[in-house]
């Protein structure tokens, strides 16, 4: 079957406009978790973050300010909207019939879409 130019270029015009209408949809910039000005007298023990060699036995007691910390790991979550759409998106680029099959995100991309907001950085 043989195609018009212009019906060909109306397929694609059509094809995009369904692909970033999908993408304007899922494209939220994220909103900031912390609401609220950090007070460090409030503290919370998280559980399962203690390392296996720190027992109470070798404890020498609370830290110097001063002491100075080689290494440090900060994780910060995604809020439940931004990992639902990820699933979302996660599992319509395994299906065939979708529009984001196969429509990888760029760094950058994933980073402002279920990134940290940068209010929270």
């Amino acid at each position: 079957m043989r195609i018009s130019p212009s019906s060909w270029v109306l397929r694609v015009l059509v094809i995009c406009g369904v692909f970033c209408g999908s993408c304007v949809a899922q494209n939220v910039a994220p909103q900031p978790l912390i609401t609220q000005r950090i007070d460090d007298s409030q503290l919370v023990t998280l559980k399962g973050n203690t390392h296996p060699l720190a027992l109470s036995l070798t404890d020498l007691g609370a830290a110097s300010s001063d002491l100075v910390m080689h290494r440090m790991l900060l994780l910060l979550n995604r809020s439940s909207a931004q990992d639902a759409a990820l699933r979302k998106l996660l599992d319509e680029q395994q299906e065939k019939d979708s529009s984001n099959y196969h429509q990888w995100l760029t760094p950058n991309q994933f980073g402002q879409q279920f990134g940290a907001s940068l209010q929270d950085v």
